[in-house]
């Protein structure tokens, strides 16, 4: 079964429940038409907070970070990458 709860979506698999949560933070960043201007590191560690924070408060325990950015690895996929690394480091 599947079901949405809020901006989740939990699958039940026999006696498991998987939470899937996702976050986007389009326009932010340092691109010239980004509307507000941010470090991209920053812009990493903001949109794994996000996510992570969705699944945390159900009381699910996070097992898979996808990342797919919009952006050119090198260099702002790179910064991003930093910032998500940085933020799970941080947080265990």
């Amino acid at each position: 079964m599947i079901e949405r709860y809020r901006d989740l979506v939990v699958i039940y698999e026999n006696d498991v429940a998987y939470v899937i949560s996702c976050d986007s933070l389009g326009a932010i960043g340092n691109k010239e038409h980004d509307v507000l201007k941010v470090d991209e590191e920053i812009v990493g560690r903001t949109t794994v907070k996000v996510a992570l924070s969705e699944v945390l408060c159900v009381g699910a325990k996070p097992l898979v970070i996808s990342d797919t950015l919009s952006v050119e690895m090198n260099p702002t996929g790179q910064k991003i990458l930093r910032g998500i690394k940085s933020e799970l480091e941080e947080n265990g």
